[in-house]
């Protein structure tokens, strides 16, 4: 919904809307202990704020407004669909089930991945942005020449 395909809320207006950016996209990993949610954009160096203050901008309104319907809808079926050509082939099947076995010791089917999909509310997104989209959980990386620390604390400071 924020940046997993080219409709989602930061594609549309960071990059379509704004031009601000060549890429932008949202990844995250899931560990047992731990995990990331991150934003990545390829942008020029003189846009570098605008994007900042874009992108929080759409994060604070998930965190505050949650999401709509119809993009809870949009984001089931897309990830339906992306879970469906991961297990396209014998390979990825047999890599489905390892994993699994590996890292749970117990198996679920593919019916039944796709069910759980279909379980999710929009209560369960705005609880989850809640949690993950906190300020002191913030971290900004950036390849620039532009500032220093302090001007990109002062961006996040300013903008989120």
């Amino acid at each position: 919904i924020l940046g997993g395909n080219m409709s989602s809320r930061l594609f549309v207006k960071i990059r379509e809307k704004l031009g601000l950016c060549y890429y932008i996209r949202c990844e995250s990993s899931h560990y047992e202990d731990t995990g990331i949610f991150s934003i990545t954009s390829g942008l020029d160096k003189t846009r570098i704020e605008q994007a900042i203050k874009y992108i929080f901008e759409e994060v604070k309104k998930i965190v505050s407004s949650g999401v709509t319907d119809k993009e809870l809808k949009m984001a089931k079926e897309f990830l339906k669909g992306q879970f469906m050509l991961k297990i396209e082939n014998s390979m990825s099947v047999i890599d489905f089930y390892l994993e699994q076995l590996l890292l749970k010791q117990k198996f679920k089917t593919p019916e039944q991945i796709l069910k759980e999909f279909d379980r999710v509310k929009k209560e369960d997104i705005l609880n989850a942005a809640r949690y993950i989209f906190k300020k002191e959980k913030i971290n900004l990386a950036v390849i620039s020449p532009q500032g220093e620390k302090k001007y990109f604390l002062n961006l996040i400071n300013k903008y989120y």
